[in-house]
């Protein structure tokens, strides 16, 4: 959610896919508002970087589910769950188009869940999409 006196869109990507991230980065390129992208290759720098406080300046968590270690869901679950950083929006951005993971995503209070594109220029596009819905509409829409 973007306040109207934002400057900056400031999202937190967490990819462990440098391709994926790259992608993510250009579609998000020449939009409207000016968006700073951060990438964290897992959950657990993830979650380092948000609880030094950097999560009270974000907008927006893109979360993939395939990460090491961690996966996206046990990071989503994890902030939810903590004070200071339940409230910003988390979207999943994954290859999954598991039934069961889009349960456990809604279980753990997922902003949206979005399927990335196998195509670039559809990449783009829905990129494109997430920047327009979040700093135009200020509002999280649930999944369901």
């Amino acid at each position: 959610m973007l306040s109207p006196s934002a400057k900056v869109f400031r999202i937190l990507l967490v990819e462990d896919d440098a391709d994926h991230a790259e992608l993510v980065r250009r579609g998000l390129a020449g939009q409207r508002t000016p968006v700073e992208l951060t990438v964290c290759p897992d959950a657990e720098t993830a979650l380092e970087y948000l609880r030094a406080d950097r999560g009270s300046t974000l907008h927006l968590v893109l979360l993939d589910l395939r990460l090491p270690k961690m996966n996206g869901l046990q990071l989503l679950r994890e902030l939810k769950a903590t004070p200071g950083l339940s409230a910003i929006p988390c979207v999943v951005l994954t290859t999954s188009e598991a039934e069961v993971d889009v349960a456990r995503a809604q279980e753990f209070q997922v902003s949206r869940y979005l399927v990335k594109p196998a195509d670039n220029e559809r990449f783009a596009s829905l990129m494109a999409e997430v920047e327009r819905y979040w700093t135009q509409s200020g509002r999280p829409q649930h999944v369901g």
